[in-house]
């Protein structure tokens, strides 16, 4: 059986998009980008604009908690540290976006045993390097969504 085009019907396929597995014909083949649909392209920006909301949005809920948990005391001139502890709740999360984007789809297999030491480890490690990054990935985040937005008004 010859599959056809999705968009142009009367045209034979040439290559199946990755996404729904949909035939493409050789004109919609050429502008597709990783053989992809051009509603499969758009549910991928999609996806990516909603990706990166909900992690702003996770961090300004991150900072409000640390903010008004203020588990640090005041320091000797009586200033508060609200601002200080709602950073290290960012920081971790920050942290943790960089090193989940990293290993995507990476197993890591510990035993039962030293299973909680790993995860103590992780959670010092997100902590200290999303300390010096948080802020360049809040603003990757902005820029992701600007440009996926931007991309996601050019699929033809």
């Amino acid at each position: 059986m010859i599959m056809n085009c999705k968009k142009h019907p009367d045209e034979p396929a040439v290559s199946i998009c990755s996404g729904c597995g949909c035939g493409l014909c050789a004109e919609c083949d050429k502008e597709a980008k990783n053989t992809l649909c051009k509603s499969c392209r758009k549910d991928k920006k999609i996806d990516g604009i909603v990706s990166s909301a909900i992690y702003l949005a996770l961090f300004g809920v991150a900072f409000f908690i640390g903010y008004k948990l203020n588990f640090f005391p005041a320091d000797r001139h009586g200033e508060s540290n609200r601002f200080f502890c709602g950073y290290l709740f960012v920081s971790w999360l920050a942290g943790w976006q960089l090193f989940n984007s990293l290993t995507k789809n990476t197993i890591f297999i510990v035993n039962t045993e030293t299973a909680w030491i790993t995860m103590i480890l992780n959670l010092i490690l997100y902590l200290v390097v999303g300390f010096f990054i948080a802020p360049i990935v809040i603003l990757w985040n902005i820029i992701k969504i600007v440009y996926n937005v931007i991309s996601y008004r050019n699929i033809k």
